[in-house]
């Protein structure tokens, strides 16, 4: 975070809040997009899952404090990559996927992180 803080601070600088805003939230989504890369290469146990989980509120929590403007958006797939791998069972999963019509992934990015948990 402290290089994220030393990169995030020329800019506050030089943008007005609006663009320093914008700038925030592109670069929050560039993070997510690397982290879901990266996730897509490993594989988890509970524990990790849990970590995970933990990791993925920090970043959230410390993007919304730089700035002023929704984040939560940005870091929905993470969050639901997170929930399915803190997920026990198939049966929980199932329920989470056919109660959840507006799921951020799709059925076959659904199956392919359910296979990253080592049971």
């Amino acid at each position: 975070m402290e290089e994220t803080d030393k990169f995030t601070k020329q800019w506050k600088s030089q943008l007005s809040e609006s663009n320093f805003n914008k700038f925030l939230s592109y670069y929050a989504m560039y993070t997510c997009n690397f982290i879901e890369k990266i996730l897509l290469l490993k594989r988890f146990n509970t524990y990790g899952a849990i970590i995970l989980d933990k990791d993925i509120h920090k970043l959230i929590n410390y993007f919304q404090s730089k700035g002023d403007m929704a984040i939560r958006e940005n870091f929905e797939r993470l969050i639901s990559f997170s929930k399915i791998l803190n997920f026990e069972s198939n049966d929980e999963l199932l329920d989470y996927v056919r109660k959840y019509d507006d799921i951020c992934l799709n059925k076959t990015e659904v199956a392919n992180i359910w296979k990253l948990k080592s049971r």
